[in-house]
């Protein structure tokens, strides 16, 4: 086993990233998805050639220090998971619960880390991994196209594709759409020629966004866009703060939007005698949902409900509201929602810790064009998860953590250390 193997198989798990979408049989356990199947293969091949001193271990002290508030920040979120596994123990769900764990966030927090340190130590080159994630995107694309052309389209005429909710699709178009953007905007090594083929794919890729009707999509790639065109027309210094202001700015705002949907909201629209339940919008779903969330809050304030439990647990609490069609919600629309029912409140402090240690590595280090990439798909992902989950799906999970973990601080070294 060579150390080029561990680079293919990092390489062909981004490519298929969907893959996760097929399921494998376990006996009367349940069962396990195919992609899941290749990280934990993935996870083999490190620990191998680490084993037999293929790869050697160098700046994991110095990673640590540089990074100490993101680790630990790791340490609450997967101690709240297992806490708030515990305090929810559900005897009927409990390898789904299990399973969102390992899914969501185990496999794709070791995958992303080992995939960052690969590239730190230059086994792996950081725009080999951002143009895979770009294939993938790619392919899931063209699919998505024969499916418009084909008129494929959800009962309420929204494209969705091989997922199984347009705004699936749409979340993975847009991590494309973002990257085709920079190549068109920043690459140097693209002739007139092969920017017109990135522009097409880019209006392609456009086509299939607005047939997802996401508007939550839209407006997060918009913005993102926009910021990318202000990094290219600002010096590389300006750049940074540019970057550094928006990563700020919408890490508050998600953490207002949280408070404000939960704890403010419901008690403002009682005063104006609005009523979501009596209206059948998308934004009224949304006060529907965050209404309940906020119930939940009151009564699991300091454990969450637990990975996987939020269904179940809004459908107990959607019963002390009017009537109102919104019945399957598989998560909280909301990213530090998510984290803090899910992992309970030590899971929402060691998210906004690691934004906290990213915001201070982009404050304190010079970025090289190819970093504008993870630190504005992380941006994407905190705009539209202000309305969404935006990373609770297999496939998008890896990407936000890999786009966490590209960002992290690492010791800067002169030479390779593995082993050739």
């Amino acid at each position: 086993m060579t150390i080029l193997s561990i680079e293919k198989i990092s390489y062909l798990i981004l490519l298929l990233l969907p893959l996760y979408l097929i399921k494998l049989p376990i006996s009367d356990i349940g069962s396990i998805n195919l992609l899941d199947v290749f990280l934990l293969f993935h996870l083999g091949v490190f620990i191998i050639l680490i084993f037999f001193k293929k790869i050697k271990l160098v700046e994991i002290k110095g990673f640590f220090v540089n990074n100490f508030l993101a680790i630990f920040g790791l340490f609450l979120i997967i101690l709240g998971l297992i806490l708030s596994f515990l305090e929810n123990q559900n005897p009927s769900n409990w390898a789904d619960q299990l399973g969102i764990i390992k899914s969501f966030y185990l496999l794709p927090i070791l995958f992303s880390s080992i995939s960052a340190y690969l590239v730190k130590i230059e086994i792996i080159k950081k725009r080999r991994l951002i143009s895979t994630v770009f294939f993938s995107s790619c392919l899931v694309a063209f699919i998505g196209f024969f499916y418009l052309i084909f008129n494929k389209l959800t009962f309420d005429s929204r494209l969705s594709a091989i997922f199984n909710s347009p705004n699936y699709l749409a979340m993975y178009l847009a991590v494309g759409m973002i990257i085709i953007w920079w190549i068109i905007l920043f690459s140097q090594k693209i002739n007139k020629n092969k920017k017109t083929v990135f522009q097409i794919l880019f209006l392609l890729f456009f086509i299939l966004l607005i047939f997802t009707k996401s508007a939550g999509a839209v407006t997060a790639v918009l913005i993102c866009l926009g910021l990318l065109y202000l990094t290219k027309k600002s010096l590389i210094e300006k750049s940074e703060k540019i970057l550094l202001l928006c990563l700020n700015f919408f890490i508050a705002l998600n953490v207002f939007f949280m408070l404000l949907f939960c704890f403010i909201l419901p008690g403002t629209l009682k005063k104006m005698s609005y009523s979501a339940f009596e209206n059948r919008g998308s934004l009224d779903s949304r006060l529907v949902i965050y209404q309940v969330n906020g119930k939940i809050l009151q009564d699991h304030f300091f454990w969450g409900i637990g990975a996987g439990n939020f269904q179940e647990v809004y459908l107990n609490y959607q019963q002390n509201f009017p009537p109102y069609p919104q019945w399957a919600v598989p998560h909280p629309h909301n990213l530090f929602l998510s984290f803090w029912l899910e992992a309970g409140a030590s899971g929402l402090i060691g998210l906004i810790l690691i934004f906290f240690q990213l915001s201070r590595n982009i404050k304190s280090s010079r970025l090289k064009k190819i970093d504008f990439i993870p630190s504005i798909l992380i941006i994407y992902f905190l705009i539209h998860g202000l309305i969404d989950s935006t990373f609770w799906k297999n496939d998008l999970a890896i990407i936000f953590w890999l786009m966490v973990f590209l960002s992290f601080k690492f010791k800067n070294h002169k030479h390779s250390y593995f082993k050739k």
